[in-house]
C-alpha cells in the first residue's frame, strides 16, 4: 500500500492552481493561463477517471478540460506535463480532531494536505485559541496547504 501511495501522487486543486508557473520559476501575471498535459484527472462526479487528460488553470481558476489534444491552450500560456500523475478535486474533512500544540497542529495540517485534504473542520473541542490564530495567520500558505475551520 505504501508503495502505491508514493507511486501515485494525488494534486489537491488548490494545489494545482498554486503550480502555475512560468518556465523561468517566477509565478505568471494575475489571469496569466497554464496548460497542464498527460495528467490522469478525476473529476469527482462518479464518472471514470479521464486518462491522458489536459486542463487549462487560469486566474486560479480551471477553465478548460479534457484529453490532451482536444484542450487548446491559450495564446502565451506556459505548459507543465504532470505525466504519471493524478488530479482530482480537494478533499474536505469534515470531522477532525485537532492536535493541541502548535507543533502538532503544523504536523497535521501538513500531513493532511499531503494527502489532498484541503480544508479540516474541528468539531469544537479544542482548547485554547490555537486554531483561530493559525487560521487567521494563514493567508500568506492557504494556497498550498490545508484550511483550519474550527467550530466555536
Amino acid at each position: 500500500m505504501q508503495k502505491t501511495r508514493s507511486a501515485v501522487m494525488i494534486v489537491g486543486v488548490s494545489v494545482v492552481a498554486g503550480w502555475t508557473l512560468s518556465a523561468g520559476g517566477q509565478a505568471p501575471a494575475t489571469g496569466a493561463a497554464t496548460l497542464f498535459e498527460a495528467a490522469r484527472v478525476i473529476v469527482g462526479d462518479g464518472r471514470p477517471p479521464i486518462e491522458n487528460a489536459a486542463f487549462v488553470v487560469s486566474g486560479g481558476r480551471f477553465t478548460q478540460i479534457g484529453r490532451t489534444g482536444d484542450v487548446k491552450a491559450p495564446a502565451g500560456a506556459a505548459r507543465m506535463s504532470l505525466a504519471g500523475k493524478t488530479v482530482m478535486p480537494a478533499i474536505v474533512d469534515t470531522h477532525t480532531h485537532l492536535s493541541q500544540t502548535r507543533e502538532a497542529l503544523i504536523n497535521d495540517l501538513r500531513r493532511r494536505s499531503y494527502y489532498g485534504v484541503s480544508a479540516a473542520m474541528s468539531l469544537g473541542q479544542d482548547e485554547g485559541d490555537l486554531p483561530f490564530q493559525m487560521r487567521a495567520r494563514c493567508s500568506s500558505v492557504c494556497a498550498t496547504s490545508t484550511v483550519v475551520a474550527p467550530a466555536r
